[in-house]
């Protein structure tokens, strides 16, 4: 099972219900992607499961375990091509991932209130100042707005540059976000199996991964 030495400082977290992947090589490239939320399969698994996000990645991404789409969807957004398993494997050993909802939803149809969305952006906050990633990306807009209110509690500092390139495909928002002396970037884009008429080469354009992805 992936660990890494920052465990004990992200173990101190509070509120935080699930431990970020964080790859063995997440220096190369310091992404860190942020998604929406853990959803109930029924096998109980994922209740009170603090690795349940490392296992997600470990089983479905890493290896191939288990059946994948969302991160197969993900992998085509960052690569802009479908990946063997070898490139998988190194695909997410280069990144971190963390669910930003801590609270795990009964199914799809649920949708996180503004409560979760206040923790779950306090959370996120307390695992970027952590981690210290040097980009973000946010797959999806929803709680955007529950943001700004976090920060200033927490002594984070935001600069926000809204996008206008095609209004017709929806508008990335780009926010720079410091405290002290560490900045980094926060780019939202549309979830890539959550929205309708998901354009992928877009988007894909939009977040301009680097080319070692």
């Amino acid at each position: 099972m992936n660990t890494n030495p920052l465990d004990k400082s992200l173990a101190q977290i509070l509120n935080l219900k699930y431990l970020p992947w964080i790859g063995d090589n997440f220096s190369d490239t310091g992404l860190l992607i942020v998604g929406d939320s853990h959803y109930d399969d029924g096998d109980g698994w994922l209740e009170g499961n603090k690795l349940a996000t490392r296992q997600m990645i470990l089983n479905n991404g890493v290896h191939d375990r288990f059946p994948a789409r969302f991160l197969n969807a993900i992998e085509l957004l960052f690569c802009n091509r479908t990946l063997e398993q070898n490139d998988r494997a190194k695909f997410w050993q280069k990144l971190g991932y963390m669910n930003l909802v801590q609270r795990l939803m009964a199914s799809s149809a649920e949708r996180p209130s503004d409560k979760d969305f206040d923790q779950g952006w306090e959370v996120c906050l307390d695992i970027i100042n952590i981690i210290r990633p040097k980009y973000c990306v946010k797959l999806g807009i929803d709680g955007i707005g529950r943001l700004g209110t976090t920060m200033k509690e927490k002594g984070w500092t935001g600069i926000a540059e809204e996008f206008r390139i095609r209004p017709s495909k929806g508008d990335p928002y780009r926010i720079t976000i410091s405290r002290g002396d560490y900045t980094t970037t926060m780019l939202f884009v549309h979830h890539p199996t959550g929205t309708r008429g998901f354009d992928q080469p877009y988007w894909t354009s939009i977040i301009d991964p680097p080319p070692d992805m």
